[in-house]
């Protein structure tokens, strides 16, 4: 299967085959680019008529030898009644020129023989159109057209392209004249779908006349009578064609064609898009906006920021932003700090509008607190609040558990030391050993106290386990209730309330009344009507959360409007009321978390301060078991000094002759306490001199 570019390279190869005999050397680049344009550019035709449009080259002092010409034109306007390719500097046609009238396009691809053609008017070929409908056409050329260079390698050298612009119109009155009290003008669009015509002229017998959708119809030729005015009601909306032509001396005269457009329709809906967020903290956010519109299309954007924080919107009622603004897409304003709904109206050329708000909030945070969601803590990371309360509370359990073991183990030690029972069970037995051996042998021992008492002294300590946290025209004869048109689609009791509408009168006085279905109090405010006839009122304090009726009165001197409609408002409960002052539950989480943030720092202090203290008192416990130990080994040194001066004794007895039984009997007991010393001090011998 052949593209269209396949093709047309075909047709640039078949070229240069045609010409290579003849043919000097190909240009090395293009010196200027080529363009494309329509003649004539402009101009007004009439419905029913034709006309012919020319396509021409320029190629820019160039030699190109081929072209590839896609044009776009509204199919619902013009129709093509042929393209003609007699007259043109087209050779070789790659395909004959083709049209599409139900897509609205038309292609001329063809080549010139090699040395191709320089031109600044070349001729491609005329199109004549038909005009269908009244508006406005547009001929131009598509992205896919090409002009290429006679350079070997087919080089695109197209760097403009220039589009026709044509008027189209009904053909001139050739009857009656004719006029629309509802829609005067033929060329704009109306929002009312009830439109009457009117006609007149010389005296005739009769008129004939018909609506439809056909800019040329006719009426036939039966008479709807002399009236000269007619109205139509409920018309859909689109183009509608009035015809009428009128009897006179028994001949049917010409046919006047009148048109008139409706659309009831607003443009469609769309959203408003805030950058960098809707929440953040840029004085100067972007705000973009953009929609279309089916029948008569959008005509312009109307931006309104009313502030819902009560500095701002003291500001606001001051003169500030006070108004709808034109303005386009997209519109930066510069802001204060606080809380606004943006407010975006599009309006189509009938007058219709779609009408779209967005909550924005400026803020200045290290931790963005997002309404209702949680903490952000990038520009798109937001953890929630349970998320937070969890995590937090599941590390203040934990770290309360560690500091509670850490407490019992100090506080043990603690009564440990306290009680003076510091030495290990072994180390105790020793002791014991050593004071029932000091009771048999009594020499030394006021040395083996003293060493004793200086080993065993134990320091005073102080430990604190407790610790706190804290942590005027006239007047009509009848007047009509205002109309509302702004109030915010949703509020919380945080945000403050505002309303603003038309009214029939300027300078009128409008009664906003506001019911409470909880309490059934009903608040009535007052503001002015500007001289356009616009409202617009700021409540002045919060309201509670709950659900209310609004509606509106105008009055002007002694005369009152009806009420107008009830709306039902929900004021969502983002915040607790306590006496004059509110807090919202964002603080009030922040709050709860930076509570368990505190708890948790506190246990996480404690379980170090008791870590520590635990260290201290087991280094103090090291120390005094190890004077202890050396206390006794020292104890039992002095020990055995006096054993083996009672076995010198003993000894000296049994050299001067045979020992009495006690005295043997007291010899096996020495040796055997001489044995369990030797087990404590070893065979070494001790300066006991020097160390006492």
């Amino acid at each position: 299967m052949y593209t269209k570019h396949s093709i047309l390279s075909f047709g640039v190869a078949l070229v240069a085959v045609l010409g290579a005999a003849g043919a000097g050397p190909f240009l090395a680049s293009a010196q200027n680019p080529a363009s494309l344009y329509v003649g004539p550019a402009s101009g007004t035709f009439t419905v029913g008529s034709t006309f012919t449009v020319s396509l021409y080259v320029n190629t820019g002092e160039n030699d190109v030898n081929a072209l590839d010409a896609q044009l776009e034109y509204p199919a619902d306007k013009l129709q093509v009644v042929s393209p003609t390719a007699g007259k043109s500097i087209i050779n070789i046609w790659v395909s004959q020129p083709s049209y599409d009238n139900r897509k609205g396009r038309l292609r001329f691809q063809g080549a010139i023989p090699t040395p191709g053609i320089n031109t600044n008017a070349g001729l491609i070929s005329q199109v004549v159109f038909r005009v269908t409908s009244i508006g406005t056409a547009i001929l131009r050329f598509t992205d896919g057209s090409r002009v290429l260079l006679n350079d070997g390698r087919g080089t695109d050298i197209l760097g403009q392209t220039t589009s026709g612009v044509y008027h189209l119109a009904l053909p001139p009155p050739a009857g009656p004249t004719v006029t629309s009290p509802t829609h005067p003008d033929q060329e704009r669009w109306y929002n009312t779908n009830t439109v009457t015509f009117e006609w007149g002229g010389e005296q005739a017998e009769g008129y004939s006349y018909i609506l439809s959708g056909d800019p040329v119809d006719y009426p036939d030729d039966i008479t709807e009578g002399t009236k000269n005015s007619q109205t139509y009601k409920s018309l859909p909306d689109g183009a509608h064609y009035f015809h009428v032509k009128a009897l006179k001396g028994g001949v049917w005269g010409g046919v006047t064609h009148f048109v008139t457009r409706v659309d009831t329709q607003p443009p469609a809906d769309f959203p408003i898009e805030i950058a960098p967020a809707t929440r953040t903290t840029s004085l100067r956010p972007s705000i973009v906006f953009d929609t279309t519109d089916s029948l008569s299309g959008v005509d312009h954007f109307e931006v309104r920021l009313v502030s819902l924080s009560p500095k701002t919107a003291n500001a606001e009622e001051s003169g500030e932003q006070s108004f709808f603004i034109e303005a386009a897409s997209p519109y930066v304003p510069s802001l204060d700090y606080g809380s606004y709904d943006v407010i975006v109206r599009a309006f189509d050329k009938a007058g219709n509008y779609t009408q779209k708000t967005q909550r924005l909030e400026i803020v200045t945070y290290v931790l963005d607190i997002v309404s209702g969601a949680g903490v952000k803590i990038r520009s798109n990371i937001v953890v929630p609040w349970t998320w937070i309360f969890v995590v937090l509370g599941l590390l203040v359990v934990v770290a309360t558990y560690i500091a509670r073991v850490l407490w019992h183990r100090h506080h043990r030690l603690h009564t440990i030391l306290s009680s003076g029972n510091v030495l290990s069970p072994d180390v105790q037995k020793q002791l014991d050993e050593l004071k029932a051996l000091k009771a048999k042998y009594d020499q030394g021992g006021k040395a083996l106290l003293a060493l004793l008492a200086l080993g065993l002294t134990l320091g005073a300590l102080v430990a604190g386990p407790s610790v706190r946290a804290a942590i005027s025209e006239g007047v009509p004869a009848e007047l009509s209730p205002p109309i509302v048109e702004l109030i915010p689609p949703e509020i919380t009791n945080k945000d403050i309330l505002y309303v603003g509408g038309t009214s029939d009168v300027p300078g009128s006085a409008v009664r906003i009344y506001l019911q409470s279905l909880t309490s059934g109090e009903t608040l009535r405010q007052e503001t002015t009507a500007e001289k356009n006839g616009k409202w617009f009122y700021t409540f002045p304090t919060f309201l509670t959360s709950g659900k209310y009726l609004i509606w509106t009165q105008g009055q002007i001197g002694n005369l009152e409007s009806p009420p107008s409609p009830q709306f039902a408002l929900t004021v969502s409960p983002t915040a607790i009321q306590l006496g004059a002052s509110r807090l919202s539950y964002e603080l009030i989480y922040l709050v709860a978390a930076l509570v368990l943030a505190l708890a948790l720092l506190v246990q996480v202090w404690l379980a170090f301060r008791y870590q520590n203290a635990i260290r201290a008192k087991r280094e103090k416990m090291l120390a005094e078991t190890r004077r202890a130990e050396e206390s006794i080994r020292r104890g039992f040194a002095l020990l055995r000094r006096d054993l083996e001066a009672e076995f010198t004794a003993v000894q000296n007895m049994k050299a001067s002759g045979e020992l009495p039984a006690e005295e043997k009997e007291r010899e096996q007991k020495i040796l055997k306490d001489m044995e369990t010393v030797k087990r404590y001090i070893g065979e070494e011998v001790w300066e006991l001199e020097k160390d006492i």
